[in-house]
């Protein structure tokens, strides 16, 4: 099996809000190579969708305020 090695600075596991606000912040400073990996199953046809957000009755799951 090969296996891929990637050398960065900062790894960030979640592409949510936080994820995305921590890489935006470490990109800002120069020379800083960041990572950002998604774990879990892609739930929705659109990419970066937030299912928080998102009404799907027919699996039980309703976003409730």
């Amino acid at each position: 099996m090969d296996v891929e090695r990637i050398h960065t600075d900062v790894l960030i596991i979640g592409s949510g809000p936080i994820g995305c606000t921590y890489a935006r912040t470490l990109l800002e400073q120069p020379g800083i190579q960041v990572t950002m990996v998604d774990m879990g199953s892609q739930q929705s046809s659109i990419k970066g969708e937030n299912l928080k957000n998102v009404q799907l009755p027919h699996l039980g799951l309703e976003h409730t305020s």
